[in-house]
């Protein structure tokens, strides 16, 4: 470990290099020529590296930010790339310092920056290689803190720039394979190169916050959601949520409620086999709320149409309509199916109570394209009166059910999100 010192002459190219890392630095490269020097031994000339390309990224060697409170200073930037099949990826590792939080990591990719600290604590399983992940059966999980981490994706990178000081011997070339564990809020990290291990824990930072610590200018959102960005409610998004609930909840129960009202006013009717029309009497005494005819039919694989006539008391038509109902079923690819429906409901509201006259007569029908079907052989006729309107409580619960659903919805779609990068596939 070398001594305190402010500043240093560069071996190979003379450039002046400030110091800025503190006594654990041991590695210094030179951001001029690229000359890694080794800050333990007298900043000893070990390699040079020319014709490097210097990531984009805009904190440069010696910015200070204060970030969670504690003030960081930037003493040196590392470029990664990743390459699988014809795809690369590439981001930047900024070295932090702080005189009394030592140091730390600011990685920025797609925009993202996401604070990294070294792990020392205790690990279940102490260790999971690549190899044991590739013939893992359910995804691997590793625990630390109570905490369960839950593997997320692999990642094998090379050292592609580097300039500034460093706490550990990174130089360029060098290939790293990392192991990426997320949990609701933290990213830990199992990596590994040659026989060197490092454990990080990396967490989300405030990012406009962070950006201006260090005076500058946040970059275009990223379209993608980074898998440590935690879930953004909409202002009074809990209250809004919480009304929809409750009204939701109570307009169904209403619903229901008004659905079970009724009161039965005629025994059940049915027309014979040998005649599809059926004439009755309803003696109807509640004028609040609607009465509604169900005729129920033995309609199978078939459509049928129903005239329907009724009369008030006065013998004046109250109304005529002629009705299509079918129904079909069968098996396909192994799984039933079924459409449509043998039981047709007209409703109405009645203007006088009384005795009224139905009729019902079936006028045509037929099977389609299928033998197996029979049209209407048999009909029954139940009236109920005094049930009421539901349609305005269900329409409520139309309206409330998305904002009821809309966070419960967005907090599972940003989950989605937020594993849609790992490389872990279930099946």
């Amino acid at each position: 470990m070398r001594g305190e010192v402010a500043a240093v002459s560069c071996p190979s190219c003379g450039a002046g290099l400030k110091a800025l890392g503190g006594g654990r630095v041991v590695l210094h490269v030179c951001s001029h020529c690229g000359s890694e020097l080794d800050a333990v031994e007298n900043y000893r000339l070990l390699r040079t590296h020319a014709g490097r390309n210097r990531p984009d990224t805009p904190f440069q060697l010696g910015a200070k930010g204060i970030i969670e409170g504690v003030s960081w200073t930037v003493i040196g930037v590392i470029g990664w790339s990743e390459t699988h099949y014809s795809q690369s990826w590439g981001w930047t590792d900024h070295q932090l310092f702080s005189p009394t939080h030592g140091y730390a990591w600011l990685t920025l990719e797609d925009g993202f920056l996401i604070l990294t600290r070294a792990w020392r604590g205790p690990l279940n399983p102490s260790w999971i290689t690549p190899e044991a992940v590739e013939v893992a059966e359910s995804r691997p999980e590793i625990y630390a803190r109570d905490r369960c981490y839950a593997y997320f994706e692999s990642v094998d990178a090379t050292v592609t720039y580097a300039e500034g000081e460093f706490s550990s011997v990174i130089r360029m070339g060098d290939r790293v394979n990392s192991l990426f564990f997320l949990s609701p809020d933290e990213l830990m990290t199992l990596a590994q190169s040659g026989n060197e291990r490092e454990v990080g824990l990396s967490t989300w930072l405030p990012q406009a916050e962070t950006w201006a610590a260090f005076t500058l200018s946040p970059p275009v959102r990223p379209w993608r959601v980074h898998p440590l960005q935690p879930y953004q409610p909409f202002r009074d998004e809990g209250f809004v949520t919480r009304l929809g609930m409750a009204t939701c909840a109570a307009a169904v129960l209403l619903s229901l409620s008004l659905m079970s009202r009724g009161e039965p006013v005629s025994p059940v009717l049915e027309a014979g086999s040998s005649s599809l029309a059926l004439d009755a009497e309803v003696p109807i005494t509640a004028t609040q709320g609607l009465t509604e005819f169900q005729i129920d039919t033995d309609l199978y694989n078939a459509w049928s149409e129903i005239d329907l006539e009724l009369v008030d008391p006065a013998g004046a038509p109250v109304f005529e309509a002629e009705r299509e109902i079918g129904y079909y079923e069968g098996v396909e690819d192994g799984e039933g199916w079924s459409e449509g429906s043998n039981t047709l409901k007209v409703a109405f509201r009645p203007p006088v109570a009384g005795d009224y006259s139905v009729s019902l007569d079936v006028s045509g029908g037929g099977t389609g394209e299928t033998a197996e079907g029979s049209p209407i052989r048999m009909m029954r006729l139940a009236v109920v009166q005094g049930k009421a309107a539901s349609f305005w409580m269900w329409l409520v619960v139309l309206v409330t059910l998305p904002i009821a659903a809309a966070t419960p919805l967005r907090q599972w779609l940003h989950h989605k999100a937020r594993w849609r990068g790992s490389d872990w596939s279930d099946e």
